[in-house]
């Protein structure tokens, strides 16, 4: 899979938790990509900003109310540090599912 490719997964996986998360009775792939990123969202949480970083990740994937920048203004952090957050969210989320 290129890098591309794995953005575009890693993107999918995070805005179809929300509605997965809600189900009551849940396939075996469902219940992976859950804990995979309740996992992720575990090992952001604990990082420095990690509060702010999860407010971002709501933001853009799972409410899909805001895109990056968008999110960085109700944050309020600069661009750059999106970006970065951005990045390192899809490293983590790629880490946790063993696509590196």
């Amino acid at each position: 899979m290129n890098n591309r490719g794995q953005r575009a997964y890693i993107k999918e996986l995070l805005q179809s938790y929300p509605k997965i998360k809600k189900l009551s009775v849940r396939t075996k792939k469902e219940q992976r990509l859950v804990d995979g990123i309740e996992n992720a969202l575990h090992n952001i949480e604990h990082m420095k900003d990690g509060k702010e970083m999860i407010l971002f990740i709501k933001r853009v994937y799972f409410d899909q109310s805001h895109k990056v920048y968008g999110a960085a203004l109700l944050v309020p952090v600069s661009r750059s540090t999106a970006i970065r957050w951005n990045k390192t969210i899809y490293e983590i989320v790629s880490s946790v599912f063993n696509l590196v």
